[in-house]
């Protein structure tokens, strides 16, 4: 997870509140994990002054990741969908995913 400094902690437990509505792939593992008594760990890989600076690390690692990264959007939201990004490698606004 990657998340301005100042929000980490607030961004952290919003991410385990959306796991109970289950319905994206990541809700869904949040959930899984909750459920065996576990929860994701937040480890801090760039720390940054600015959400622009942010939004910058957070597509680089995104997109170094992109098999297995469970976003729905790029994290410059005028970047599209990550679907999108994986299909045709155009980081724009594309249609969104079935």
């Amino acid at each position: 997870m990657l998340a301005v400094l100042k929000i980490q902690k607030t961004r952290y437990k919003q991410h385990l509140r959306d796991s109970r509505k289950n319905r994206t792939d990541k809700q869904k593992w949040i959930a899984s994990l909750i459920k065996k008594g576990d929860a994701p760990k937040m480890q801090i890989v760039e720390a940054c002054e600015s959400e622009a600076m942010a939004l910058k690390f957070e597509e680089k690692y995104v997109v170094e990741h992109i098999d297995t990264v469970m976003n729905i959007h790029m994290p410059d939201k005028n970047h599209g969908y990550v679907e999108h990004f994986k299909q045709t490698g155009i980081r724009e606004k594309g249609n969104k995913p079935k």
